[in-house]
């Protein structure tokens, strides 16, 4: 249907979006095209998440439990790992 087409869309603009400013935030803070490519490419094996319905019927804290800890590894990460003085 088009509301289906449109939803799917504009999510699919949505995380792409994101996605380049963070690729473009990794390449003006480390000055070096290796970490927005190592990004890319680590995004395009990984996959979009895919949250399987079962787990998180059976295991619904874990899933919360994994969220956090990668939104906290990435936030305690990113300043330290965009310091242009390893990329060079």
């Amino acid at each position: 249907s088009w509301r289906a087409a449109l939803l799917g869309g504009a999510f699919q603009f949505a995380y792409t979006f994101v996605f380049g400013a963070y690729a473009a935030c990794l390449l003006l803070c480390t000055r070096s095209l290796l970490a927005p490519t190592v990004a890319h490419v680590f995004c395009n094996w990984m996959g979009f998440p895919d949250v399987d319905r079962r787990v998180a019927r059976r295991h619904p804290w874990l899933l919360a439990a994994a969220f956090v800890a990668g939104l906290g590894a990435f936030a305690t990460l990113l300043v330290p790992l965009t310091d242009a003085a390893l990329y060079t």
